[in-house]
C-alpha cells in the first residue's frame, strides 16, 4: 500500500514538472497583461481625479445656489415678520394708549361724583344739629318764665326754695343740654375744620382737573355759581361722561372686533407664507430638474456637435479620395473654373473697395463743411477719426463678405466643383482676406495720398496753436486749381469704368464651361464614384462589426484564460506543498522504519493481532484522507466561487471604467479642437493688430504730409 502511495506521489510530480512547463511561455502574457493593467491603473486614477474635480465643482455649485436660495428665503421671511409685528405692536401701542386715557377720565370722574355725595351728605347733618338745638333752647325759654307775686312770706319763702329748686333743677338740665351741645360744638367745629380742608382740597383739585381739561370759562362760571347748580352742571357732565363712556365701551368692541380681524388677516398671512414656502420649494426643485435637463441637453448637443464634426471630416476625406480619383482634365477644367471665380470676386472686390471709399468721401465732404479745419491730437487721431473707424469695420466686414461670396459661387458651381470643397473654402478664405486687407490698407494709402488739397482729411486739419485762427479767403484761380480734376483722379475713375465694364461682360453665373458630352460623363464617373463609396462604406461596416465580434470574442477567452491560469497556478501550490508535506513525512517514515528493528512475532497468534492491528491503522488513515479531501474540495469550490464573483466585479469596474475613458477622450478631442480654434483666432488677432499698426503708421505719414501741406499753405496764404 505504501509503494503505490510513493507512485502516486511520483506521478503527481511528473504532472506538476509538466503543467510548470506548460505555464513557462504563459508568464510572459502575464507580465505584458500586467504592464497593460498597470496603464489602465494610471489612466483610471486619472480619470477619477478628473471626475472627483468636476464632481467637486458641481457641489459648490449645487451649494452655492441652494445657499443663495436659503438667504433668499430667510430675508423674505424676515421682511415678512418684520412687518406684521411692527403693525400689530402700533395697533397695539395706539389702542393701549386710548384705552389709559379713558381710564384716567373714568377715575377722575368717579372720584369727583363721590366727592359731590360726601358733601351732600356733611350739608344735610349740619341742618340736623342745628334744628335740635333750637328746639331745646325754646323748651328751656318755656320753662323760665315769670313766677307769680305772693304776699305771704311763708308761701314766698316756700316759693323761693321751689325756685331755688328748681333753678337747680333748670341749672342742672341746662348743664345736660350744654354739655352735650359743647361737645357738639366742638364736633361740628373738628368736622367743620376738616370740611374746610377737604373742601380746599377739593377747590384744589378741581382748578387743577379744569386746568388740565384746558376749560378756563368752567371754573369762571362754577366761582360765581351755588352749590345746587354747580352740582345741576355736573350732573350734566356727568351724564355727558357717562354718554362718552358708552362710546368708549363701543369703541372697546369695535377694537376689540378690529384686533380679532387683524388676528385673522395674520392667520391668512401665514398661511399664505406657508404657501409661499411650498411653492418656493416647488420651484427649487422645479429649478434643479431644468438645471439637469440643461446639463443633459448641453451633453447631447456637445455629442451632436461632435458627431457632425466628425461626418463633415469624413465627408471632406471622401472628397479628397474622389477628388484623387478624378482625370487631369477634369482636374484643369475644376482650376480653370476656380480661377475665373477668383477673377470675378477680385473684381467685385474692388467694385466694392471702391464705391465704399467714394461713400466715405462725400460723408467726410459733409464733415468737412460742418466742421472746417478740426484736426484731432495725433494720439486721439485713431480713436476720432471716422474714416479710420470706418475702414476698420470695413476690414472686419470683408471676412463676411468674402464667406457670403465663396458660399455663393461654390453654390452656383457644378459638381466637380463640390469635390474639394472643404481645402477651397479655406484657402480662398485665408488668400482673399489677406490679400483684401493687404489692398484695403494699399488702396487707402494711394487713393488719400491722392486726394485734392480741398478733400476731407484736409478739411478735418486742426490749427495748431502757432497758426492764425482765421484763414483767409483764396482767390478764384486758386478755388480753380483746387476743385479741377487732377490725372490721378481720372486714373482712378477710368479704372472703375474699366472694372465695372470687365464685370459686365465676364458674368459666367448659371454657364456651363463643358460640353453635354463631357457633362454627361463626368456625372456619370461622379455616380461611380458614389456608388463605389457606398460599397466601400458597407464593406467597412460589415468589417468592422467582424471586428468587434472578434475583439468581445478574444477579451472574453482572455479572462478566462487568466481565470484558468490562476485556478492552475493555485492549484499547482497547493499539490506542491502537499507533495513537499508527503515527501518530508514518507522520507521521515521510511527513515524511521529502516532504523527501526523488525521483530516478528514467534507465534502465529500474536502475527494475526499485528496484522489485524496494522489493518484497522490502515482503515482509519483511509477515513481520516477521504475526510481531507472532502474539506480541501469544499475550499475549491469556494474559492472558485470567491474567483468567480471577484472576476464578474472585475469585468464591470472595466466597463466602467472604458465608458470614462472614452467620454474623458472625446472630452479632450472637444478641448484640443477649441484649443486650435483659439489658436487660429489669436494668430489671426495678430495679423490684424499688425494690420493696424501698418494702418497706424500710414495715418501718421499722411498727418505729417498734410502739416507740411498746411504749412505751403500758410506760407502761401502769407505771401500773397
Amino acid at each position: 500500500m505504501e509503494g503505490s502511495e510513493v507512485t502516486r506521489s511520483y506521478d503527481d510530480v511528473d504532472r506538476l514538472l509538466q503543467v510548470n512547463e506548460f505555464s513557462d511561455p504563459s508568464s510572459k502574457d502575464i507580465k505584458h497583461l500586467q504592464k497593460e493593467l498597470r496603464r489602465l491603473q494610471t489612466e483610471l486614477d486619472e480619470c477619477r481625479s478628473l471626475v472627483t474635480v468636476a464632481e467637486c465643482e458641481k457641489e459648490n455649485v449645487v451649494e452655492s445656489e441652494e445657499r443663495k436660495r436659503k438667504e433668499e428665503v430667510a430675508s423674505i421671511q424676515k421682511i415678512m415678520e418684520e412687518t406684521i409685528a411692527e403693525a400689530v405692536r402700533n395697533e397695539s401701542s395706539r389702542y393701549e394708549k386710548e384705552l389709559n386715557q379713558m381710564q384716567r377720565t373714568n377715575e377722575k370722574l368717579e372720584g369727583e361724583l363721590q366727592e359731590l355725595k360726601n358733601k351732600e351728605k356733611t350739608d344735610l347733618s349740619r341742618e340736623g344739629v342745628i334744628a335740635a338745638v333750637t328746639k331745646s333752647l325754646k323748651r328751656v325759654g318755656n320753662l323760665g318764665g315769670p313766677l307769680p307775686f305772693t304776699s305771704s312770706t311763708g308761701e314766698s319763702i316756700e316759693n323761693l326754695e321751689e325756685s331755688m329748686r328748681k333753678a337747680q333743677e333748670d341749672a342742672e338740665m341746662l348743664k345736660s343740654l350744654v354739655v352735650p351741645l359743647e361737645e357738639e360744638i366742638k364736633a361740628l367745629k373738628d368736622k367743620l375744620r376738616s370740611t374746610d380742608e377737604q373742601l380746599r382740597v377739593y377747590e384744589t383739585a378741581f382748578a387743577n382737573l379744569v386746568k388740565g381739561l384746558g376749560s378756563d370759562s368752567l371754573s369762571e362760571m362754577i366761582k360765581g355759581k351755588g352749590p345746587a347748580e354747580v352740582v345741576e352742571h355736573l350732573d350734566e357732565k356727568l351724564t355727558s361722561l357717562s354718554q362718552g363712556l358708552q362710546a368708549e365701551k363701543a369703541s372697546r368692541s369695535d377694537l376689540e372686533m378690529y384686533v380679532a380681524v387683524l388676528n385673522t388677516q395674520k392667520a391668512v398671512m401665514q398661511e399664505d407664507m406657508d404657501k409661499i414656502k411650498l411653492e418656493l420649494q416647488e420651484i427649487c426643485q422645479l429649478l434643479e430638474k431644468e438645471k439637469k435637463e440643461h446639463v443633459q441637453l448641453k451633453r447631447t448637443w456637445q455629442m451632436a456637435n461632435d458627431q457632425f464634426l466628425e461626418a463633415q471630416r469624413l465627408q471632406i476625406m471622401d472628397m479628397r479620395r474622389m477628388q484623387s480619383v478624378l482625370t487631369s482634365e477634369q482636374q484643369r477644367q475644376i482650376a480653370e473654373a476656380k480661377k475665373r471665380d477668383e477673377r470675378k470676386m477680385e473684381l467685385e472686390r474692388q467694385m466694392k473697395n471702391i464705391e465704399k471709399k467714394d461713400n466715405e468721401e462725400k460723408t467726410n465732404e459733409d464733415k468737412g463743411r460742418t466742421s472746417p479745419f478740426s484736426r484731432p491730437s495725433s494720439a486721439k487721431l485713431v480713436k476720432n477719426s471716422p474714416v479710420m473707424n470706418h475702414k476698420l469695420s470695413n476690414t472686419i466686414r470683408l471676412g463676411q463678405d468674402l464667406d457670403l461670396n465663396i458660399n455663393s459661387s461654390t453654390r452656383a458651381r457644378s459638381i466637380p466643383d463640390n469635390l474639394n470643397l472643404a481645402e477651397n473654402i479655406f484657402s480662398e478664405k485665408r488668400s482673399l482676406s489677406s490679400s483684401a486687407l493687404n489692398g484695403m490698407s494699399k488702396d487707402s494709402v494711394k487713393n488719400n495720398s491722392l486726394l485734392p488739397v480741398n478733400s476731407p482729411p484736409v478739411t478735418e486739419v486742426q490749427m495748431t496753436p502757432t497758426s492764425p485762427k482765421k484763414v483767409p479767403s483764396l482767390t478764384q484761380d486758386q478755388l480753380k486749381a483746387l476743385s479741377d480734376l487732377t490725372p490721378e483722379i481720372e486714373a482712378r475713375r477710368s479704372l472703375i469704368d474699366n472694372a465695372r465694364a470687365e464685370l459686365e461682360s465676364c458674368s459666367l453665373i448659371g454657364k456651363r464651361l463643358v460640353s453635354e458630352s463631357a457633362w454627361q460623363q463626368l456625372e456619370e464617373e461622379v455616380g461611380q464614384l458614389f456608388k463605389m463609396r457606398e460599397e466601400f462604406e458597407k464593406t467597412f461596416g460589415q468589417i468592422k462589426n467582424t471586428y468587434d465580434v472578434c475583439h468581445k470574442e478574444l477579451k472574453e477567452y482572455q479572462t478566462t484564460v487568466v481565470v484558468e491560469r490562476d485556478i492552475f497556478k493555485r492549484e499547482l501550490e497547493k499539490v506542491q506543498n502537499e507533495n513537499d508535506v508527503l515527501l518530508g513525512k514518507h522520507i521521515a517514515k521510511a527513515q524511521q522504519m529502516r532504523n527501526e528493528d523488525i521483530n516478528l512475532p514467534d507465534t502465529t497468534e500474536e502475527l494475526q493481532f499485528y496484522c489485524l492491528q496494522k489493518q484497522e491503522e490502515l482503515i482509519t488513515i483511509k477515513a481520516a484522507k477521504e475526510n481531507m479531501e472532502e474539506a480541501l474540495k469544499g475550499d475549491i469550490q469556494m474559492l472558485k466561487n470567491q474567483l468567480m464573483g471577484e472576476q464578474t466585479t472585475k469585468e464591470r469596474l472595466e466597463d466602467t471604467y472604458t465608458q470614462e475613458l472614452d467620454n474623458l477622450r472625446e472630452k479632450l478631442g472637444i478641448l484640443e479642437s477649441v484649443q486650435q480654434e483659439l489658436k487660429l483666432q489669436q494668430s489671426q488677432n495678430d495679423e490684424l493688430d499688425k494690420r493696424i499698426n501698418a494702418l497706424l503708421e500710414d495715418l501718421k505719414t499722411r498727418e505729417e504730409k498734410i502739416s507740411h501741406l498746411q504749412a505751403q499753405i500758410e506760407e502761401l496764404l502769407a505771401a500773397k
